[in-house]
């Protein structure tokens, strides 16, 4: 079975769609925070990708309530902002990843190592 990551953004960009379909991962794109959390709620996710800079939601927000569905969630921040306060908040959240933007083939890499075990949601 593929992995599945969940994609919260409004729309993905093609060089990370390519990226993570050649690495054999199906992603589900999510574009709000209630549409985000219902997702998890009703699937299975080996992880859960924020693209910091193609969604129009707060990335620490998002990080916080999906650690209310789930507090082991996997999850990537792809574009985070390094040097600002939410990009510090971020990268002190337990088991999240934050990979600069334009490093597509990183991302896809770090998804598809995660173990099959560490499914999100359900």
């Amino acid at each position: 079975m593929d992995t599945q990551v969940l994609v919260v953004a409004s729309h993905l960009h093609q060089s990370v769609k390519q990226a993570l379909a050649g690495a054999g991962i199906e992603a589900n794109t999510a574009n709000t925070l209630p549409q985000t959390l219902h997702q998890l709620r009703r699937g299975s996710y080996d992880a859960v990708l924020i693209d910091a800079r193609r969604t129009m939601l707060d990335a620490l927000e998002l990080v916080l309530n999906i650690r209310d569905v789930d507090a082991a969630a996997p999850i990537i921040v792809y574009g985070a902002p390094a040097h600002d306060a939410n990009g510090r908040a971020l990268r002190g959240q337990p088991n999240l990843t934050c990979i600069e933007r334009g490093r597509v083939e990183q991302l896809a890499r770090h998804i598809s190592q995660l173990e099959a075990g560490q499914a999100v949601g359900g």
